[in-house]
């Protein structure tokens, strides 16, 4: 697999675009081969594909904003996503075909080199599986117990054909909380929640970061980063 770090923070906007470049450059590749990129973003809240067309978005996000938490437009579905340069997120590109196109393959594809690098590299037993309370719940969060260490999301692109002939582009993203600070970014996300009108809520408790785990001394995100770009590129 071919990996690239970014070893400092870029500009959401910025890790955006190169994102779609990512893509991109998979649409003529040989199925299953992969393209990675490792990088981190400053403290934001980012928000799904469309969540900024709805009416009580403006007094929503104003609420996150005075917490400190600006808010960021990302090209795939979901919930609300926590980021700061302790997140360390990876982008991961590649063609699948046929009946491999599949959501489920597709986040296999993505979650496998990150349960092996954290067993590999820390010792830890993740998992992939959803966790009720937490932010952005999905059934492919990776999680430590019954705790989420990490988000996912994926987009695809129909490169032609159809069923088992069906060629696909995807993108898969993954963000780690490796030591961020929990507490002020889930306080933004339920105040956004609170001032959108939405009972919705996260829990805490329903979270841990590889700080929690590994201590401060071997969980600073930017070695984590450098760690898992070199497991992704051997």
């Amino acid at each position: 697999m071919r990996c690239k770090l970014l070893p400092d923070p870029i500009a959401f906007a910025d890790a955006l675009a190169l994102e779609r470049e990512l893509l991109d450059s998979v649409k003529d590749a040989s199925a299953g081969r992969c393209v990675a990129l490792v990088w981190r973003t400053p403290k934001a809240i980012i928000v799904p594909r469309g969540l900024p067309s709805r009416d009580y978005y403006d007094k929503a996000s104003a609420a996150a904003q005075a917490l400190g938490f600006t808010l960021h437009e990302r090209d795939t579905g979901g919930d609300l996503t926590p980021q700061s340069e302790g997140v360390v997120n990876l982008s991961l590109a590649y063609r699948l075909d046929g009946k491999q196109a599949a959501i489920a393959d597709a986040y296999v594809a993505l979650t496998d080199p990150v349960l092996a690098f954290l067993k590999q590299a820390y010792g830890i037993n993740a998992r992939t599986a959803s966790i009720p309370g937490a932010f952005c719940d999905g059934a492919y969060n990776v999680a430590i117990g019954d705790k989420k260490l990490a988000g996912t999301a994926q987009k695809w692109k129909l490169l032609g054909g159809e069923g088992d002939h069906r060629r696909v582009s995807v993108l898969g993203h993954i963000a780690i909380m490796a030591s961020n600070e929990l507490a002020p970014a889930l306080d933004a996300l339920n105040a956004f929640y609170t001032a959108s009108g939405s009972e919705r809520r996260v829990i805490p408790e329903r979270h841990i970061t590889l700080t929690d785990v590994l201590g401060p001394a071997r969980a600073e995100a930017s070695w984590v980063a450098r760690d898992l770009a070199a497991s992704l590129s051997r």
